[in-house]
């Protein structure tokens, strides 16, 4: 079977409300209309006198994408802490009107990009949207047929639970049978609709089978395309705001994250399901600024006006390279802190004199080409918070080494190197003597005067005198004190020859 999409229009109005610092977009929708549904439990009859008893027991019960279910796929309430992130609203207003119950559904605008962005942007989109209700009943068994659809049984004590927004989806309820997000009148397809269904051929089966949507591409929906296009492309150094859109072309600014900016000109088409092409290469352009004298008063004096050529589908480009002559002072009026104009002001400040321009610079801030830079002064910290610096940076040894002076550097290299050797003698020495008592790990990782001690318990006396410049170390047999490190005690022992 061929299968055909097109767009089928909700044509409804799409409200924004703040409550709480929150967005909520509120549509309207027909949650239940009289008649045969078939859901869940089979074709079951639902009533008017059923459906019009206790409307506002609808009031405040949670919107969700899809009826929630446990991990067995039983569909189960919405009203648990377990699935409070899931609802991405609220239903309120509701009333029956005309054989329907209607109501208001308010959608967190933020909630709801975050749990089903496909969803949002259909409503942003004005389409129909297929809807479900999650209600308790008490179902009477009964038989028969309503307006030639046959019923299993009928509906009593409604219950509402939830409301299922089913994006993909259709309810039991359907579009066609004139339930879902909407404007509330009754009938899922357009006649122009079906006389394109007789045209196609298409038989209900395959009307059935497929997502069916009608609607012309506005020039709001293109224009927010082509920007959510840009905003795709934006990277950690660049940013892409759209200018302005003409009918093959639009214009639009990149700005550097580090200051800067540049306009571009591109082409553009429009898909027949909305989505846009960019052409492939920008035109770099610039704005072109036209000063015309209206009148010519009395005096010297001359009124100008600014023509900004953002409505013309010619190039951007400057006919020559006149500037407006108090640009630099708009530029900072719009920069300064204690005003209000923005970039979308430029265009007005710049059909003033200079002279006005200035008087809208508050009095305590000097101009730019006055302004003095400012000072920064180098951050003070005491002897003690430095010293806590460096020992934060110190890790290794080498670190210390680095940033003392070339002659302190060698000094404590050979010391160090000194000391190094005077501790690997000293565990072979010991290893030596004591055989198995100590291991070498145990000895290496001894501080160095537990080392010492431990040495000295061997009852040996070394000479570390000889020790650097590549000397040995050999036992003396010389009746002097050896002469030993500063702190190592010293000793009157006299060394045999081995």
């Amino acid at each position: 079977m061929k299968k055909y999409i097109v767009a089928l229009s909700g044509n409804y109005e799409v409200r924004t409300e703040t409550r709480l610092g929150r967005q909520f977009l509120v549509v309207p929708a027909v949650m239940m209309v009289e008649g045969v549904h078939h859901g869940s439990a089979g074709p079951i009859l639902h009533l008017v006198e059923e459906l019009s008893k206790f409307t506002a027991s609808w009031d405040g019960i949670p919107v969700v994408i899809q009826h929630p279910q446990d991990e067995d796929g039983a569909f189960i309430s919405a009203n648990s802490p377990e699935l409070i992130e899931q609802a991405v609203g609220r239903i309120y207003n509701t009333r029956m009107e005309d054989e329907s119950l209607r109501s208001e559904v308010w959608l967190d605008e933020e909630q709801l990009r975050q749990v089903s962005p496909d969803t949002l942007e259909q409503i942003q989109r004005r389409r129909l949207l297929e809807v479900s209700v999650g209600v308790f009943t008490e179902e009477e068994l009964a038989s028969g047929e309503f307006d030639g659809e046959h019923y299993d049984s009928i509906a009593r004590n409604l219950r509402p639970d939830h409301l299922a927004l089913l994006p993909g989806g259709v309810g039991a309820c359907s579009i066609d049978d004139g339930c879902g997000i909407r404007a509330n009148e009754k009938g899922g397809t357009s006649l122009e609709t079906k006389k394109l269904f007789q045209t196609m051929k298409l038989d209900k089966e395959a009307y059935s089978a497929i997502l069916l949507v009608i609607n012309e591409l506005g020039l709001q929906e293109m224009v927010t395309n082509i920007r959510r296009k840009l905003d795709a492309m934006d990277t950690d150094t660049k940013m892409y705001f759209l200018t302005e859109v003409y009918e093959e072309s639009f214009v639009y600014e990149v700005r550097q994250r580090d200051g800067g900016s540049t306009l571009y000109r591109r082409g553009y088409s429009a898909n027949e399901d909305g989505s846009i092409e960019f052409a492939e290469e920008p035109i770099e352009v610039r704005r072109k600024v036209e000063f015309v004298t209206l009148q010519q008063g009395r005096g010297n004096s001359k009124k100008r006006n600014v023509n900004i050529n953002l409505n013309s589908k010619e190039d951007l480009n400057m006919s020559d390279d006149k500037k407006p002559c108090c640009e630099d002072v708009v530029d900072a009026l719009i920069a300064n802190e204690r005003t209000k104009y923005t970039t979308e002001d430029k265009v007005w400040l710049l059909t003033l004199e200079e002279n006005q321009v200035t008087k809208l610079i508050p009095e305590s801030v000097e101009k730019p080409k006055e302004q003095k830079k400012a000072v920064v002064e180098t951050p003070q910290i005491n002897a003690e918070q430095a010293l806590e610096v460096l020992k934060g940076s110190f890790k290794e040894v080498k670190d210390f080494l680095e940033i003392l002076p070339d002659e302190m550097k060698d000094q404590f290299q050979s010391g160090l190197a000194l000391h190094q050797e005077q501790r690997e003698y000293m565990v072979k020495e010991i290893l030596e003597d004591t055989g198995t008592v100590w291991t070498e790990g145990e000895l290496k990782a001894m501080k160095m005067d537990t080392l010492l001690k431990v040495h000295k318990s061997i009852g040996k006396v070394v000479d570390y005198s000889a020790l650097g410049g590549g000397a040995k170390l050999v036992p003396t047999t010389h009746q002097e004190p050896p002469m030993l490190p500063g702190y190592l005690k010293e000793k009157k022992e006299t060394i045999k020859s081995e």
